[in-house]
This record gives C-alpha cells, structure tokens and sequence, in this order.
C-alpha cells in the first residue's frame, strides 16, 4: 500500500501573518489605521496610533484619538502627532434606535484644546460627534 500525505483542512493552516503575530512580543499588536482628515488644518492623511478604550483597540465615531501625520500640505507647520476626532468609519455603528450608519471612509477631525483646529469640516457629520468638541 502507497502512504497517502496526511489530510489537513483549510481552517487548520496557518498563514504567514498568523504566524507573524503568534510571535509578537506584544500583548496587543494594535494595526495602523489609515484615515483622511477632512478639515482645513493642511494635514490630508494620516494614520490612528493612540487608541486604548478597549482591549481590542478598536475606536467609534465620536472617540478621541491620537494620529499620526503622513501626508500634508507644503504650508502645514502643526505638530507630528496631534488630537482627533473620528468622524466616519467604513465599519456601520448602531445606533439606540436600531438604525446603523456606515460611510465610504474612515475620517477624522483634528482638534486642539476641545476645539476643532481647522474653521471648516468637509463631509457629512454623524450626530455622535456633535457632544465631543466644541464648537
């Protein structure tokens, strides 16, 4: 009798990126997330890299975060790292009512001392945001 290769089912692979955070040194690899800032402050894009309300790292509309700056405008003099809020996020968020709301981007609007930075805000703006920065 032949020997046959042993049978392995897909779900029991590993892929290589599974593998690579099965390794991680880290308690919690936190992903990058790469966003558009929709506001006249000079930054285009950038990145999430503080965010800790939960375990999972995962933020909503309306949560302040830390971004990182990755593209901007020539003219742009702001710090590297500054404050944000989420404005719109491609995964849909319930709402109290058991509607839910999803956008085609993941946004965020930069603030500084409660208030947002730039005077204009690009784009519609969920009612979640409105009690987190004033105006």
């Amino acid at each position: 009798q032949a020997m046959s290769a042993p049978i392995v089912s897909k779900s029991a692979r590993v892929t290589s990126s599974q593998h690579a955070r099965s390794l991680s040194t880290s308690p919690r690899a936190v992903e990058a997330v790469n966003c558009q800032v929709h506001n006249n402050t000079g930054i285009i894009k950038a990145v999430i890299i503080g965010l800790g309300k939960n375990k999972w790292g995962t933020g909503k509309i309306g949560d302040r975060v830390r971004v990182s700056v990755r593209d901007k405008h020539d003219w742009y003099k702001g710090e590297q790292t500054p404050k944000a809020i989420i404005a719109r996020t491609r995964k849909e968020s319930n709402r109290k009512d058991g509607s839910y709301i999803k956008f085609d981007d993941n946004s965020v609007v930069v603030i500084a001392k409660n208030k947002a930075k730039g005077t204009k805000i690009k784009g519609p703006l969920s009612y979640e945001v409105q009690n987190n920065c004033k105006a």
